[in-house]
């Protein structure tokens, strides 16, 4: 490691590189991104370095200079101010919107192959609308499937208007399938049967499968396609402002994933960004974004995707106590 100082070791702009390609950029207003390879000195100026300058070259001894001062810091107290607020107002703005990138990174970052749903029916042994029970055998069964089958996932949980807990997630391909005899097809399970009588074949439809060894109730598993981007969309839907964390998270993960891809840190002009100025909730810090998936909320009511279509509870509920 290098020692300099703290000023040295920070930056504006964060870039993560993932193996397709994409990128997805931070600007902040401050220097806030610590690059790790860099120990702290206090013995070395920061001076060292120039820093890019935003605000115009003003004498301070005139009256234009004190004017623009006081501008400035009536303008951070707004911000502040306006920060507060929405702090008040929507707490979890920020975390719902780190805890979906985070999704985002791990589902470019890792090879999964299958959508599943499992459900958890009425049972003697635990109340399967309590979180502090349903998670008991939940990660007894995950990490059994880690151990015995190298199981890779990315979970979210979901809660039934009738109570019970649901869990969505992404896997790879190890865990041990049946055919259910079903295929997706205008967003519900259709029988092949059913299928020919309106289409020439069935073969271009997905097959829905069971997981053999999800003894709690109804499972579903759909391959996925090669768009990444709707991988994480279908397990980000259900992480909204109106969603508690089940248990205890917005999503768990495994151990054996890739998780953190390759980040350039990097010192830009924020004034000259030309993308959507941010302040998240509870801070004065202003952020701009730009990314291929930096529009977060997605109208899913309006996309044409199979897997998106089935997860409309009332049709997947009828996938699975079918």
């Amino acid at each position: 490691m290098l020692p300099v100082s703290e000023f040295q070791a920070r930056y504006n702009t964060k870039v993560k590189i993932y193996p397709n390609g994409y990128t997805n950029t931070t600007y902040c207003n401050h220097d806030i991104f610590r690059d790790p390879d860099f120990e702290k000195s206090d013995n070395l100026r920061a001076s060292n370095i120039p820093r890019p300058v935003e605000l115009p070259a003003l004498d301070p001894t005139t009256e234009l200079y004190a004017e623009h001062y006081k501008e400035q810091q009536e303008k951070k107290r707004q911000e502040r101010q306006k920060a507060n607020k929405s702090n008040a107002a929507d707490p979890r703005a920020d975390s719902l919107k780190r805890a979906k990138e985070k999704i985002f990174d791990i589902v470019l970052l890792n090879d999964f192959k299958y959508f599943i749903t499992g459900t958890f029916a009425e049972n003697e042994s635990f109340d399967r609308s309590e979180a502090s029970e349903v998670i008991k055998p939940l990660l007894t069964w995950l990490h059994h499937r880690v151990e015995r089958n190298g199981l890779q996932y990315v979970l979210t949980a979901e809660r039934h208007k009738k109570g019970g807990i649901h869990i969505h997630a992404l896997v790879n391909d190890v865990l041990p399938l049946t055919y259910s005899g079903r295929r997706l097809y205008q967003g519900k399970a259709w029988k092949e049967e059913d299928i020919l009588k309106e289409r020439d074949s069935f073969e271009p439809f997905k097959k829905i499968y069971n997981i053999d060894n999800w003894k709690f109730g109804y499972s579903t598993a759909i391959p996925c396609d090669n768009n990444k981007l709707k991988l994480a969309r279908y397990v980000t839907k259900y992480i909204t402002k109106e969603q508690t964390k089940i248990f205890g998270k917005f999503y768990w993960s495994s151990k054996n994933i890739e998780r953190e891809p390759k980040v350039i840190l990097t010192r830009t002009r924020f004034g000259e960004i030309l993308e959507e100025e941010k302040t998240p909730p509870g801070t004065s810090y202003r952020f701009k974004y730009d990314s291929f998936f930096s529009d977060m909320d997605i109208d899913f009511d309006k996309d044409d995707d199979e897997i998106i279509d089935f997860l409309e509870e009332k049709q997947r509920i009828q996938c699975l106590e079918r």
